[in-house]
């Protein structure tokens, strides 16, 4: 399936090519040299075959000091474009670009917004397939002029301060941030929830997913690996101290052949067993400590805690309206504010 679609993005690419001609897209940077992450609102063949082919124009224009692609922000689709760059603010750029691509009466039409790491709307074109935006110049922004894009994006701004979250999905959906290891395998991260993004714990997860036992499970597992932990450090700690303090007389001579003022030759050492027994219970106190800090807390394999999200998000749509929120889409002919949704 991969495969195929990578085919597709491929084979809609060509046209795509031509609409993001690079002496005219660098007229919409903003700054000598800007550090660019470029995102694809949704994973559609053409939406991610216009990605690749500005992402292309921008590495070639010499007018960037670094092109990023947006793969570590996972799944953007039904993200607003605010949504998207405000999700971009760790990663070491200044501009954030997002493509959408809109089906027209005669062809398709890529729509790319310039935003800021803030979600703050800087400038916006429209062009339809294989045919370039015009040149940004005085103020002109795609047929758009500068003063009627700020005032939309302030308008859209204060609607979204204004509005409460539109519905249950919106307040308590959660959203897994996928991390994976250096082989390749999915690891634990973090997970958040609803559209103010609140950090949610792993105990808290479970009990959302309304799976309690698995939380107390988890619980009793965290209490065994913190006990394991403090013991084994302790062990550790106790063990240190008991080298320290037989080390210095450990390979002393216990028996000499002369008397205190003329000591003469050692008949008898020390045996080393004391310092021995004190570095093997270092040794074992470590080893406690590090099966605590090792073990897995969680009762259930990550791909199954991953389905449980899932489900639970499947459940909230259920309620209604899932994702409401409302986009600046600028064209040759003017501005407007697009209500988006989905059922």
């Amino acid at each position: 399936m991969t495969s195929a679609l990578l085919l597709l993005v491929v084979a809609a690419g060509g046209d795509w090519d031509a609409s993001f001609e690079s002496t005219t897209l660098v007229t919409y940077l903003d700054g000598p040299a800007p550090a660019v992450l470029v995102a694809s609102a949704d994973k559609s063949p053409e939406t991610l075959a216009a990605t690749d082919s500005l992402i292309r124009s921008l590495r070639g224009s010499q007018r960037t000091r670094l092109v990023m692609e947006a793969t570590s922000l996972g799944d953007l689709t039904g993200l607003g474009d605010t949504e998207i760059a405000q999700k971009s603010a760790g990663l070491p750029v200044d501009t954030v670009c997002v493509v959408r691509v809109f089906d027209g009466a005669e062809t398709k039409t890529a729509v790319v917004s310039f935003l800021g790491t803030n979600g703050k709307l800087r400038t916006a074109f429209s062009t339809p397939k294989g045919t370039p935006p015009t040149t940004r110049e005085g103020g002109a922004v795609g047929g758009v002029s500068e003063s009627t894009l700020g005032a939309v994006t302030k308008e859209v701004e204060r609607a979204k301060a204004d509005t409460s979250p539109t519905s249950e999905f919106d307040a308590k959906h959660l959203e897994w941030m996928d991390a994976y290891a250096q082989n390749g395998q999915l690891v634990w991260s973090r997970v958040f929830q609803g559209n103010r993004r609140r950090p949610v714990s792993e105990l808290e997860l479970y009990r959302l997913v309304g799976r309690p036992d698995l939380a107390e499970a988890y619980a009793k597992i965290q209490t065994r690996r913190i006990g394991l932990m403090l013991g084994g450090g302790a062990i550790a700690v106790a063990g240190g101290i008991l080298v320290a303090v037989t080390m210095s007389q450990a390979f002393g001579c216990a028996e000499y052949s002369g008397t205190p003022t003329y000591p003469g030759l050692c008949l008898r050492r020390n045996s080393p067993a004391p310092v021995i027994a004190a570095g093997a219970l270092t040794a074992a106190g470590l080893v406690v400590f590090y099966v605590g800090l090792l073990s897995n807390p969680h009762p259930v394999p990550i791909d199954e805690a991953r389905q449980l999200l899932l489900d639970y998000n499947a459940k909230l749509k259920k309620v209604g309206l899932l994702d409401v929120g409302v986009d600046v889409v600028a064209t040759r002919d003017g501005a407007s504010l697009v209500l988006r949704g989905a059922f």
